[in-house]
């Protein structure tokens, strides 16, 4: 486990009551950062793959509603690819 300031993100993430994710499209995905981030949720989502294991966060974010804004310069830039990996 890492400790720095996605660490301190967790306990922000858990107690929303639900979510709004953006990003511009960037060569057909969410820009780096926005990755990053969603990465970084992983102790949120082991539970799913993995339902024996003990993940720190299991079942704290199911049944929060989501949003997804995707934002391209023209009509088939990626933004479908933005708004699937937003729902993965």
């Amino acid at each position: 486990a890492f400790n720095d300031s996605m660490t301190d993100l967790y306990s922000k993430v858990t107690s929303a009551d639900g979510y709004i994710f953006t990003s511009p499209v960037y060569v057909g995905d969410v820009n780096s950062l926005m990755k990053a981030f969603l990465d970084r949720l992983l102790p949120f989502t082991t539970a799913y793959y993995y339902p024996d294991t003990k993940a720190q966060f299991k079942e704290t974010l199911r049944y929060k509603p989501l949003g997804a804004i995707a934002v391209g310069g023209g009509r088939n830039d990626g933004m479908e690819s933005i708004l699937h990996t937003f729902y993965r």
